[in-house]
């Protein structure tokens, strides 16, 4: 049987720790993570890089790492827009496209009340 404590490590060792999701501030680490594990790491790495403002090159290198731990809350809704373009560049788009946005949306309104502390 597969347990929410078994999801919870799968999510963490799959996912959080290889994007080292702990470098953001809750909020946007929320929306990356998330598309980490929607999309891939190579993808949610250029999303997060374009809403840095850093080079983007898919690799999650120590210019990316340094912009992470500088980043802010504010993060929040670049990286949103991001990953919404991304999901708008995927061929599933006409397929997919509705709901991906809809838990793009939904992730960004969590990550907004978790940036704010409530």
């Amino acid at each position: 049987m597969v347990t929410r404590t078994i999801v919870g490590k799968i999510a963490e060792a799959g996912y959080w720790i290889p994007a080292k999701c702990e470098l953001l501030p809750p909020g946007p680490s929320l929306l990356y993570m998330d598309h980490t594990w929607n999309a891939g790491q190579g993808a949610s790495v250029r999303c997060l890089q374009t809403a840095l403002g850093v080079e983007v090159d898919g690799v999650l290198g120590p210019q990316t790492e340094s912009a992470m731990q500088a980043a802010t809350e504010d993060l929040t809704n670049a990286l949103h827009d991001a990953i919404a373009a991304d999901y708008r560049a995927d061929a599933k788009f006409p397929i997919y496209g509705a709901d991906w946005l809809g838990r793009n949306d939904r992730g960004r309104d969590l990550a907004l009340t978790l940036g704010k502390g409530t």
